[in-house]
């Protein structure tokens, strides 16, 4: 079988570009919230005395405006190079595999 044209070729890879970015970008507000929430339970922990422990991110010194903790922008980079890497790695599988997205087949046993 002769390899597809690469016009064809083409279209799939942008494609799956606009997927990409589409997904970071619809999944950027949930990440900002994500961050929001840590920053704000570290400032909580750091105020009470509890400090960062064994966590990587509450290593991180320094905080916004002179205060303790990690900056929102660092958690928020953080988040995003996190979810980048989870689209990478995702992999749709063919229609009605019962992968996410899919439709899924029911199986009826014969008897």
């Amino acid at each position: 079988m002769p390899p597809p044209p690469r016009s064809t070729l083409q279209a799939r890879l942008d494609v799956g570009r606009t997927a990409f970015s589409t997904l970071a970008k619809k999944n950027y507000r949930l990440v900002v919230a994500i961050a929001k929430k840590y920053v704000a339970s570290s400032a909580l922990r750091a105020a009470a005395g509890a400090g960062g422990g064994g966590d990587t991110l509450g290593a991180i010194g320094g905080g916004a405006h002179g205060q303790g903790g990690t900056p929102l922008e660092d958690v928020v980079a953080a988040g995003m190079e996190g979810l980048v890497t989870a689209i990478r790695k995702y992999q749709v599988r063919g229609r009605g595999s019962g992968g996410p997205g899919g439709r899924g087949r029911v199986r009826v046993a014969v008897r």
